[in-house]
């Protein structure tokens, strides 16, 4: 973790600390199924007041809104006729034992639903709202170009799927910055619930932060970052609001690691898998008998046709792409889902959704993995681990939270805390999501929230001695509150707004670039991110953002300056992409 992000961990836990104590409120078991006070009476009255208020997540505290939302839908499945019969997917019964016994998998049956399940429903509408609005814009010339080239193959909705696939991870690959990957650290102690110590459970049940599950798909797109395997989830996520299918392809070798090693998203489309890979930040591009890498969309069969491609991705001298041809022989396929799409109350809500309220929440794994298990080179298909151990490590998360939490917990609790109740931004992050740029007549828009959030410096500078300043942020020291308690209050409030003033003057930059003002955009990537002195933590995703600005500014040469001298987790795709757009500027002269 970096000096910034350790600077502000301690102050914003104790806001969140803070707000559970003036509430009266602790954290919250996921299991728990908020049924309290319900009575056997439901109706439709119950389900359509749901359906309300999932158009208000993210505009109330979530605090309440998860609350609420379980409390009508239990009230809704209670009142339902009979449900008919289910039967749970047979992949969650392959799942390894000590995931199956840590999530209870009696709970995919059970009608009731639970705290959690609101978060899945806001996660689920949220990727609902994305796809609909980045689906829709359109594709890069080159890769116009390229799809062209597959038809008459691809039937007009393959090559429709293969496009709107394409704006969603390039929608995934701008908005969710590269972290580093976390390594599986198995073999090393952590703090339990309780306090107490066991290194015979698995990382994620210890609270020890581990590649793809130190967040759930809702908390990546929150924050605006993740590593490559949550990365490759959001785009996951997206695509299955659309209709699209997609898997993670991995290479499980014993003779290396127990666990699969993650390798890339595929899409499965006209009996094919079109690769895109989260770690790069590109769909991985096809390769010419020269070696050049050109626009377009490697398949699994390309590349087991032409192994010599992934040796392509290297960059000579410098970094060594992660697959190798000796691994084709060991690829697996993973499905992608939140344990709740395997639920039977899921399946239920699900079919009640009409219209514009339509979106999708649950799934039969089982008949994609028949399809899949078709595809030549795919030794074996099965349910992904990782989201499960997601949730898995918010419950352990929740729990360690009551005590003393170690410095990694502080630190995911500290990131959350950025968003809890009704501030500008995250009034802006769910504005953002909903693709509601600009004010309109009844409600402010994501420029609005996240300009309010960019209080002055000379505000926040002054907010120790200056009781003008105090006021101005709604400051009022209490008669019975110490000195240090005041003194404190302030830094507090002092570092969290000069942190959500750093997300909120990058998130401007993204909200100018979705509504094509890539000067205006270019300008807030590069005053307001990245020629600020002192650390940042956004200046990966305002170089490579400033980077495509350029791009679509005809600025080419400038664009592949800045991919050039990037020393970030995903320097390896940007120097692929100045790669990319050195060789297309070469065949347009050629």
């Amino acid at each position: 973790m970096n000096a910034f992000r350790l600077a502000i961990t301690s102050s914003l836990l104790a806001v969140v600390l803070a707000g559970l104590a003036a509430t009266g409120c602790q954290p919250k078991r996921r299991t728990r199924s908020a049924e309290s006070g319900a009575t056997a009476a439901g109706s439709r009255e119950e389900l359509d007041q749901a359906v309300d208020l999932m158009s208000q997540l993210g505009e109330i505290p979530l605090e309440k809104a998860e609350t609420d939302l379980a409390y009508l839908l239990n009230r809704w499945i209670r009142g339902a006729d009979e449900l008919p019969e289910w039967k749970r997917d047979s992949l969650a019964d392959r799942l390894p034992k000590v995931v199956r016994d840590a999530y209870d998998l009696n709970r995919l049956e059970r009608g009731a639903f639970d705290l959690h399940d609101s978060r899945v429903l806001l996660e689920a509408q949220w990727c609902r709202d994305i796809s609909e609005w980045a689906g829709k814009q359109p594709a890069p010339a080159a890769f116009t170009t390229w799809l062209a080239t597959r038809q008459p193959a691809l039937s007009r909705d393959d090559a429709e799927q293969l496009r709107i696939a394409e704006r969603l991870f390039d929608w995934t690959i701008r908005n969710i910055q590269l972290d580093p990957l976390a390594p599986y650290v198995a073999e090393a102690s952590g703090v339990v619930a309780g306090g107490a110590t066991d290194s015979n459970l698995p990382p994620y049940l210890r609270g020890l932060p581990g590649p793809g599950y130190q967040r759930e798909t809702w908390q990546t797109l929150l924050a605006g970052h993740g590593d490559a395997w949550e990365r490759g989830r959001v785009f996951a996520a997206l695509a299955r609001q659309q209709g699209l299918e997609t898997v993670v392809l991995a290479i499980s070798d014993l003779n290396v690691s127990p666990r699969p090693t993650f390798w890339t998203v595929a899409l499965v489309v006209a009996g094919e898998m079109f690769l895109f890979d989260p770690g790069l930040g590109l769909p991985l591009p096809p390769v010419d008998a020269q070696g050049t890498l050109k626009s377009g969309i490697a398949t699994f069969a390309d590349l087991r046709a032409h192994p010599e491609w992934l040796e392509a991705y290297d960059v000579p001298g410098d970094i060594q792409y992660g697959v190798r041809p000796t691994d084709l022989k060991n690829v697996v396929a993973l499905i992608d889902l939140p344990p709740a799409w395997l639920s039977r109350r899921m399946e239920q809500f699900e079919k009640q959704l009409v219209g514009d309220k339509r979106m999708r929440v649950a799934s039969q794994p089982t008949r994609l993995a028949d399809r899949v298990r078709q595809t030549p080179g795919v030794n074996r298909v099965e349910l992904w681990t990782v989201p499960w151990e997601a949730e898995l490590f918010a419950a352990t998360l929740a729990e360690l939270a009551k005590g003393d939490p170690p410095p990694p917990i502080r630190a995911r609790l500290a990131e959350d805390a950025l968003f809890l109740g009704r501030s500008p931004l995250s009034l802006g992050r769910s504005q953002h999501f909903h693709g509601r740029f600009a004010n309109d007549d009844d409600r402010k828009g994501a420029k609005g929230h996240y300009l309010d959030t960019r209080i002055p410096d000379d505000v926040l500078d002054r907010l120790g001695t200056d009781e003008t300043a105090q006021r101005a942020m709604g400051l009022v020291r209490d008669r019975f509150e110490s000195d240090n308690a005041w003194l404190n209050r302030l830094r507090i409030t002092q570092i969290v707004s000069k942190t959500a003033k750093a997300h909120a003057s990058y998130w401007l930059g993204l909200v100018h670039f979705e509504t094509g003002q890539y000067e205006v955009a270019a300008e807030w990537f590069r005053n307001r991110t990245l020629e600020l002195a002192g650390e940042n933590p956004w200046k990966a995703g305002a170089r490579y953002n400033l980077g495509r600005c350029l791009e679509l500014q005809g600025q080419s040469v400038a664009a592949r300056a800045l991919y050039l001298e990037d020393k970030s987790p995903q320097r390896h795709g940007n120097l692929l992409r100045a790669r990319l757009l050195l060789d297309t500027a070469s065949s347009t002269e050629r």
